[in-house]
């Protein structure tokens, strides 16, 4: 069942006039029905917006493959919306009136659109292909609130060409294709406001040295970071990004010392160490002005914080961990710091979530996965688990399985994902807007 978010009535709205204007077929350059649509049924439709069904055509964009108008209907028929279809109501449109709507208007709407739909919907005409690239449609797309992440899974061969994508509005896999990097970019370690950062650590370097690519995977804006001025090699790779203006920052922390890349100044920037003694794992979270992450040790385990604005790391002292330090993830969600990991309560093994209170600096226990999805996701003889969060979601994978799990924390709710790699990897937010 796919997970739909509250406060898509914007969304539906925009894709309530699309399917107008599918059906006008004059305003999209054919392709739809004859029709006219009087100003009561206008009146309704703006009423009423959830009374629409989007009607879309088979085909797929060169960017998304897996995209079909059945997994459409699923979504919206998910978020408990009055569906009905061709059968039972035919809009009367007005050719006129829709043909002579404002280009600025036909442009907003079409960058309240799902990405997903938005980029099938390129196909329609010439203009509709380019427009993402039009920096007035691209200001638009800033304005738009975020619409819900994407998880991406991580194939470690350097050589693949196709992101594996799990879209948890429709409740279905996409592969994003990546053939536009040069084929020594490497894998994703991290994204950021609609970026994805690649690294290679071996492609015409020394051993210890590694180049950084920066890309948007949607609209294929890519470049190359310039080298590092710390040849090291590098054990935490992590972004942040602003929205207006758009910039961004990736942050390399390396056992010599930490690095910052600026997009306004194209260049990098050594600041703070690491505590003296301390290593850093690759799960991170933002919270506060702050990246936390682990260090990656069995046995006293502990919370590390890196200051944004100071650019110095220091030891958060919360006390000890929750969970089990052999099976322990730490994730952002909604800006707090959340650790999912093994916990046992009267001798009843499950996996569990608990949450970083920012006052006391105590663990709290919001989530605790069912007996029985415990027993199937963790019955499989593997210790690896993979987990990462986005907004209210949190996405489990682990080795040896077949399925994932979505959890919510607004929801406090667990849902299978099928099909599910048992790979890594981390939550991506599909942007147009996003510039490398």
């Amino acid at each position: 069942m796919p997970y739909v978010p509250s406060g898509h009535n914007n969304v539906l709205f925009a894709s309530s006039l699309w399917n107008l204007f599918w059906n006008s077929g004059k305003v999209v350059g054919g392709g739809g029905g004859s029709a006219s649509m009087d100003m009561s049924s206008y009146s309704l439709l703006q009423s009423n917006p959830k009374k629409a069904r989007v009607a879309y055509d088979g085909r797929e964009d060169s960017n998304f493959s897996g995209c079909t108008s059945s997994s459409w209907q699923q979504s919206y028929d998910g978020a408990n919306t009055e569906c009905f279809t061709q059968s039972n109501y035919v809009p009367v449109m007005s050719q006129r009136l829709w043909s002579q709507l404002p280009e600025d208007l036909v442009d907003r709407i079409l960058a309240c659109l799902p990405v997903v739909s938005f980029l099938r919907l390129r196909t329609v005409c010439k203009k509709w292909s380019t427009i993402m690239y039009s920096p007035s449609f691209l200001d638009m797309c800033s304005q738009v609130p975020i619409q819900g992440p994407f998880f991406i899974k991580i194939h470690r061969s350097e050589y693949t060409r196709m992101l594996p994508t799990y879209n948890p509005i429709l409740g279905r896999w996409h592969e994003i294709p990546i053939n536009f990097l040069p084929s020594h970019a490497g894998v994703p370690v991290a994204s950021a406001g609609g970026l994805l950062c690649f690294i290679n650590k071996y492609h015409g370097y020394v051993d210890d040295f590694c180049s950084l690519f920066v890309c948007n995977p949607l609209t294929k804006s890519w470049r190359e970071l310039p080298s590092m001025p710390c040849k090291q090699r590098p054990i935490l790779v992590s972004m942040v990004a602003e929205r207006r203006p758009f910039r961004y920052k990736v942050i390399v922390a390396g056992p010599l010392t930490t690095e910052v890349f600026e997009s306004l100044t194209g260049a990098w920037r050594r600041v703070g160490s690491l505590p003296r003694g301390e290593e850093v794992s690759r799960n991170v979270a933002f919270s506060n002005g702050n990246l936390y992450c682990l260090t990656p040790r069995w046995y006293n385990c502990a919370l590390l914080a890196y200051n944004l604005q100071q650019e110095v790391w220091e030891k958060v002292k919360t006390g000890r961990l929750p969970g089990y330090c052999q099976f322990r993830n730490l994730v952002g969600c909604k800006g707090c710091v959340v650790i999912v990991g093994k916990s046992v309560r009267q001798h009843v093994l499950s996996v569990c979530i608990w949450l970083l209170d920012q006052k006391t600096l105590k663990w709290k226990e919001i989530g605790r996965m069912p007996p029985l999805m415990s027993d199937q996701f963790l019955g499989r003889p593997s210790e690896s688990f993979y987990c990462t969060g986005h907004g209210d979601l949190i996405f489990l994978t682990r080795d040896n399985s077949e399925m994932g799990l979505l959890f919510s924390l607004s929801q406090k709710t667990w849902v299978w994902v099928y099909d599910c790699p048992s790979l890594d990897g981390f939550a991506f937010e599909p942007r147009l807007d996003a510039i490398a």
